[in-house]
């Protein structure tokens, strides 16, 4: 009875890591182009911006959100915490004066503040909308721009809305800063006095966020988009940055 003779030779880890390469590369495609050709298929939607690393679009319905603060006090100015939702969502009222009020157009604010600490997102743009008593003068007040890292150490800076006002604005209570640039996560903050009978609607244009459900579709947990803030105003003076 004849016998073939077996000759085993031992892979590497190089040699295993070329084959998972290749398979990878022949299954996803190399470039843009070729993972292209996913679109449609799945749960990917035909007509969507991509790459291979699966970055999803953020939609126009979902580039902005919109808060209103108000200081209902009939003399005394107040001092607002925005965000900061580690230290301030187990709060009352989020940390604020028992007369500020703070308010969304499409969703409660305590609910934007919980987000913001598990999907953090990246604010690039801003409108601001003065009204009330001292609505003109609220424009000179500055913002404080903060954040506590793990070791509790904080960085701020300020922020000087008056130096985004555009003399081409027709009205002189409302700012418009596309280059505004702020990261909202729950360690950050923005704080400011607010002059009593006196409301500030903020207006912020997301650039990128994070979404943590999409892994659960095997996507990467983040949205992004090219799309500009659409304000008028085309010379702030400052950039906001941490």
């Amino acid at each position: 009875m004849n016998r073939k003779n077996f000759s085993l030779k031992a892979k590497t880890l190089a040699d295993y890591r070329k084959e998972g390469e290749a398979a990878f590369s022949a299954f996803y495609g190399t470039n843009d182009a070729e993972f292209s050709r996913y679109d449609g298929e799945g749960p990917y939607a035909a007509g969507q911006q991509r790459s291979a690393a699966g970055v999803g679009t953020i939609q126009a319905a979902q580039r902005s959100i919109s808060i209103k603060i108000t200081n209902g006090h009939a003399t005394d100015a107040a001092l607002v915490t925005l965000f900061g939702a580690y230290s301030q969502a187990s709060l009352g009222n989020f940390g604020n004066p028992a007369s500020v009020t703070i308010t969304s157009d499409t969703i409660p604010y305590g609910q934007i503040l919980s987000q913001s600490s598990s999907n953090p997102f990246l604010v690039r743009g801003v409108k601001m909308v003065f009204g009330g008593t001292d609505k003109i003068a609220q424009l000179n007040e500055v913002l404080t721009l903060a954040a506590t890292d793990l070791t509790g150490r904080t960085t701020s800076q300020p922020y000087f809305p008056n130096m985004a006002f555009s003399p081409n604005q027709q009205s002189q209570d409302i700012i418009e800063d596309k280059e505004f640039e702020f990261l909202v996560d729950g360690s950050s903050s923005i704080k400011f006095n607010l002059a009593a009978q006196t409301n500030v609607k903020m207006i912020f244009f997301i650039t990128a966020k994070t979404d943590l459900s999409r892994m659960a579709l095997g996507k990467a947990p983040l949205s992004v988009t090219n799309a500009e803030a659409p304000l008028a105003s085309k010379n702030p003076t400052l950039i906001v940055k941490r």
